[in-house]
């Protein structure tokens, strides 16, 4: 008569299902399956953000945002303001004595030092430049203050360009 052991041994063999793969390999599986859909989605979405790029330049509608060279030999004065916003609540800006400079795509940066109440006005060719400022008397001071958007200088110049310097 075999012994009990064997019997149960046995018995727990036959009764174990036969298309039942081992753990290790339903755990490995499960992990291809989980990392295939995790690239499937990462690939999706590097499309998708691809397409919307493209489909953006094409907008013919949407406004260039390059950076032009100025447009014409001819100079033209724009006028402006660096002033100081922020501080505590209520507080509202004020202009400051400093330095800006209209910097354009071709690397021609003009600088222009400013009043004691923030007030400047410089003459620069027209085209699109991106304006910084720096509060103080120094020059050689790097810039930490800037205009909201690149702006664009037209022929007939421009008036009330803002340059802030935020402060806490």
């Amino acid at each position: 008569m075999p012994d009990l052991s064997e019997l149960l041994t046995t018995e727990a063999i036959r009764l174990q299902p036969a298309h039942q793969p081992a753990f290790p390999d339903l755990v490995r599986a499960r992990r291809r399956q989980r990392t295939r859909l995790i690239a499937g989605v990462a690939l999706i979405a590097l499309a998708g953000a691809g397409g919307a790029t493209a489909f953006l330049e094409a907008d013919p509608g949407r406004p260039d945002d390059t950076v032009r060279a100025p447009a014409g030999p001819f100079p033209v004065t724009v006028t402006g303001l660096l002033q100081q916003v922020g501080g505590p609540q209520g507080t509202p800006p004020r202009g400051i004595p400093g330095t800006v400079w209209f910097r354009a795509d071709d690397g021609t940066i003009t600088p222009a030092p400013t009043a004691d109440s923030g007030r400047f006005t410089i003459t620069v060719a027209a085209g699109r430049y991106v304006v910084t400022g720096a509060p103080g008397g120094d020059p050689q001071q790097p810039p930490t203050c800037r205009a909201e958007t690149p702006l664009t200088v037209s022929t007939d110049g421009l008036t009330g360009v803002e340059v802030n310097c935020h402060i806490r």
